[in-house]
C-alpha cells in the first residue's frame, strides 16, 4: 500500500520508492499438516535506507495447505536519498506459541535518476525577435531537457536557473517539468527567459531541479 490514504505516502504504483511511507502486508502459508495458531510477524530493517514504523503483524490461524494475510500490515518509511535499484534487507521474528524462528526477505528499492540530455534555445516573441538567431542583449527562452535513466518515476519536478557570472541576465528563473517515468524524456514547460551581454563567450548557470521527495539535482550549463 504506497498510495496517500491512513497515513502512507507513495505514488500507487505499487513498488518502494525513494521518499516513500509505505504498509507492507504479509502472508504465510501451512505446508505442514496440522492447523497453525496466532502469529506474530516482527519485522527489522536491516537497510540504512529504510526504517520500519509499524513493526508487528499478526496472522490468525492457518489451516493446512492454505495461506492467510496479516490482519495488520507493517509500515515501512523510505529514505529520499535511497539509491536506484538498491536491495533492502529486512529480518522477520515469527512467533508461534512458545516456538519463534527468523525469515530473511528483500526488496528492490527504486529511485529516479535524471540527467540532462539537451538544451534549446529560442527567440520567438515576445522574448526575442524571431530570427533564429541569439544576439548579445537579446532576450530568448532556454529549454532544457532531461531523462530519467531510474527504475523509479520522478513526480512533482519544479526548477530553477540562476547565473554564475555576471554575464548573463536571468529574467524569469522558476520552471516546471512533466513527471518523468522510466527513459522518458522531458523539457520544461515554458522556458527560462535570459540574455546575456556577450552570447561570443561562455556565461556559466546553473539549473536546479527538485523533485517531490524534495531532492536536489544541479547541473552548470553554459
Amino acid at each position: 500500500d504506497d498510495d496517500t490514504q491512513g497515513g502512507t505516502f507513495g505514488n500507487g504504483d505499487g513498488v518502494l520508492d525513494a521518499g516513500e511511507i509505505v504498509d507492507l502486508l504479509p502472508s504465510l502459508q501451512n505446508f505442514g499438516s496440522e492447523p497453525t495458531p496466532v502469529m506474530s510477524m516482527v519485522l527489522n530493517s536491516l537497510s540504512p535506507y529504510v526504517t520500519v514504523i509499524d513493526t508487528t503483524a499478526t496472522i490468525g490461524d492457518v489451516v493446512p495447505g492454505d495461506t492467510e494475510v496479516a490482519v495488520d500490515a507493517w509500515r515501512i518509511a523510505i529514505s529520499s536519498t535511497a539509491p536506484d535499484a538498491r536491495l533492502a534487507p529486512f529480518e522477520v521474528t515469527v512467533t508461534e506459541g512458545p516456538l519463534w524462528w527468523t525469515e530473511a526477505i528483500a526488496r528492490v528499492l527504486h529511485a529516479p535518476d535524471l540527467e540532462l540530455t539537451g538544451l534549446r534555445l529560442s527567440d520567438a516573441p515576445p522574448a526575442g525577435n524571431g530570427d533564429g538567431v541569439i544576439a548579445s542583449g537579446e532576450e530568448f527562452l532556454l529549454f532544457c531537457t532531461f531523462k530519467n535513466f531510474g527504475s523509479g518515476a520522478a513526480h512533482g519536478l519544479s526548477a530553477r536557473l540562476r547565473a554564475l557570472d555576471g554575464g548573463s541576465a536571468v529574467i524569469d528563473s522558476l520552471d516546471t517539468f512533466a513527471d518523468a517515468g522510466q527513459l522518458e524524456a522531458v523539457e520544461n514547460a515554458a522556458g527560462f527567459r535570459l540574455s546575456e551581454a556577450n552570447v561570443s563567450i561562455e556565461n556559466a548557470l546553473e539549473i536546479v531541479v527538485t523533485d517531490a521527495r524534495g531532492v536536489e539535482l544541479h547541473h552548470a550549463v553554459e
